[in-house]
Formats: structure tokens, sequence, C-alpha cells
């Protein structure tokens, strides 16, 4: 007797853990409108979910120790469940399967379900020691044995209703994948736009510094020229091997100075055409999403990839450099032909 009453007592204690922990449960916790949006939360299991907590609070009013161990039991175990089922919606996330959705919703009004009828036994034996508590006659008891009863067919006939509307259920989690899909296409290509101009506007500040330092290295090359153009050194014929040194001297800094210019001028045109490219590329990306949407035909579609597929991959005359060519296609065009046509 006594191994039977510690039983007892300690699925009594474990059910009233649980019973506590549901009264206390978020409904964010289910739903995940916060985490996972309007498109992909589980806001339809909303009214199931204010059910499910309202029999926690009939069960915290209810003597649990008037049940037999197994009822009580059982009862934790759907309870266990219910918890299992909220654990794998907060796992849940958009980029899965779409039926994954479906199942987690169907599921959780599945064990919900399970938890009303295994409540059933404690419940009726609260109601029913009630009714002897207040020497109520046995129509009384009856009529709340029937109340209870017509609560359990209602949720019976809710989940009925939940099964009706699994192919709507189904069809909007489509709807809802193919959304995802646009989204997360768009976001991908606008961060790769964005991506091209940082570089292009970063090449254009470098184009910039060396453009200066031509400028600079002209302005002394030009300036050295005209002094000593017009300050000749007056030398005698003994010393010849002076303006021999002068000039050695002079020819050796206008070389290095014009070795800069070159180098600068150099440096300025590759980041110009680096600079143009880029800025190429970007505006095809940023522009791509907008021909898209813009057309229902997937030849239309296919054809807008294969020209911004072009404009990111391909080769692009800037006008920069030397011996450019223009070319019509790169080794990425060529594979991804074959999967657009």
């Amino acid at each position: 007797m006594a191994i039977g009453n510690e039983r007892k007592r300690q699925a009594v204690e474990s059910l009233t853990q649980l019973i506590r922990e549901i009264m206390s449960l978020e409904d964010e916790k289910v739903i995940q409108a916060e985490r996972l949006g309007n498109d992909y939360c589980f806001i339809e299991l909303k009214p199931e979910l204010g059910e499910f907590k309202r029999l926690a609070f009939t069960l915290n009013d209810c003597d649990a120790t008037l049940s037999s161990v197994k009822a009580i039991k059982e009862l934790v175990q759907q309870l266990a469940n219910v918890g299992t089922a909220v654990q794998a919606l907060q796992k849940y996330k958009p980029s899965q399967n779409t039926n994954e959705q479906l199942q987690l919703i169907n599921n959780f009004r599945a064990v919900v379900e399970e938890t009303f009828t295994a409540a059933t036994p404690i419940i009726a034996m609260n109601a029913a020691r009630t009714i002897d508590d207040r020497k109520a006659s046995a129509s009384a008891f009856q009529a709340e044995i029937k109340k209870f009863s017509e609560a359990i067919q209602e949720q019976l006939h809710v989940a009925s209703e939940s099964a009706k509307g699994a192919k709507f259920a189904a069809d909007e989690a489509a709807a809802a994948a193919t959304t995802a899909k646009k989204a997360a296409t768009k976001t991908g290509v606008s961060e790769e736009a964005r991506h091209f101009q940082t570089l292009s506007d970063n090449h254009k500040m470098i184009a910039k510094v060396w453009l200066s330092l031509s400028a600079v290295t002209a302005i002394i090359i030009l300036t050295l020229a005209w002094y000593h153009f017009y300050h000749p050194y007056n030398v005698t014929p003994a010393e010849k091997w002076i303006v021999l040194q002068h000039i050695i001297s002079k020819l050796i800094v206008i070389s290095i100075l014009s070795f800069l210019l070159i180098f600068s001028v150099r440096n300025y045109n590759t980041s110009r055409h680096n600079h143009v490219i880029n800025e190429h590329r970007a505006k095809a990306l940023a522009t791509f999403q907008t021909f898209v949407g813009g057309t229902a035909s997937d030849e239309t579609k296919d054809a807008v990839l294969i020209q911004s597929c072009k404009a990111v991959f391909g080769h692009h005359a800037s006008g920069y450099l030397r011996k450019e060519s223009e070319s019509s296609g790169s080794p990425m065009i060529d594979l991804l032909k074959p999967f657009v046509k």
C-alpha cells in the first residue's frame, strides 16, 4: 500500500508541474509570429492553444489523487507529448520542406485531442465528487456529465473540421513556399547588386587617387623642364665633365618621374575599368527583378536570366584598357543555357 501511495504521489507531482508549465505557456512559444512572421507562423493553432490552456486551468482545480495511477500517468505522458510538439514548432524553419509545417500543425492538434481524452477520467472523477459534496440529485450529475461529453464532442468536431481543411492548408503552404522562394531570390539578387556597387565605388575612389598622383607627377615634370630650360648652367669648356654630370642626374630624375607618371596612369585606367565593369554588373542585377516581375512568360524570364548572366560573368570593354574586346559568352553562361531552355 505504501509503495502504491508513493507512486501516486510522484505521478501527481509530475502532473502538477506540467500543468503549471502549460498555464504559464505564452502563445508566442507556439504561434512563433515574431520569429517566423505572419506568412509562416502557426496562427491557425491559436484556437486549439486557447482550449488547451483552459483545460490546464481546469485540471489545476481538480484533485488528481481521486484518479488511478494509470490514469494520471497517461495524462502526464500526453502532456509531455504536447511539450514535444511545441518544441518541434519552435525548431521549424521556413526553408525546410513545405509539407513539414502542415505535419507539425496536424501533430499538435492530434496530441491536444488525445490529451482531452486522457483528461476525461480525472475531470469526471472531480465532477462526481463535486456533485456528491453538494448533494446534488442524479439528474444534476447526468447534466454535468452530459455537459462535459458535449465539450469533448465539440473538441472532436473541431479536430474533424481541421482534418477537412488539410488540403486547403497544404495549398496555402505551397503558396507560402513559392512566396518564400521569390523573396529569397529577390534578396539574393539585391545583396549581389550591393556587393558589385560597393566594389565599383571603391575602384572609383582609388582611380581618383591615381589620377591625382598622375597630375602631381606631371606638374613636377613640367616644372623641372621649364626651370632648367630658362635657367641654363654657365660652364667653361674645361668643366664639360660637370655638364655631363648634370645631364645624367637630370635624366635619372626625369626617368624616375616619368616611370611614376606611366605607372600612375596605368593604375588609373585599371581602376576606372574595374569601376565601370562593376557598376555595369550592379545595374544589371538591380534591374533583373524588375524585368522578371513584369512578365509571366517563362521564355522571357529565361532570356532575361541569360542577359543578366552575360552582364555579370561576361567580358566587357570599358574604353580604359588597350586591346579590349567584348565577349559574347563565358563558361558560366554556357553551363546555364541547358537549364533555361
